[in-house]
């Protein structure tokens, strides 16, 4: 079992239930894994790369959806 190095706060709590990144610095904190800099693929870079596709994905629909709307006029 591993030792949590950092008590759960309220900030972190926070993050978590609005699901941003940041939650994983914290995430990090409480479970650290040993190495000074966090790589490039960590769990926050990950989640900020997957949340810019899904925007990007989003934008997409919308502009699909009002092209549609505008055809239909």
């Amino acid at each position: 079992m591993v030792e949590a190095k950092a008590a759960v706060t309220h900030e972190c709590l926070e993050l978590s239930r609005k699901s941003d990144c940041r939650f994983y610095d914290c995430l990090h904190a409480r479970y650290p894994c040993g190495v000074k800099e966090v790589p490039e693929n960590s769990s926050r870079a990950q989640c900020e790369l997957e949340k810019s596709y899904a925007n990007g994905l989003n934008d997409k629909i919308v502009e699909a959806s009002l092209f549609d709307m505008e055809s239909k006029l």
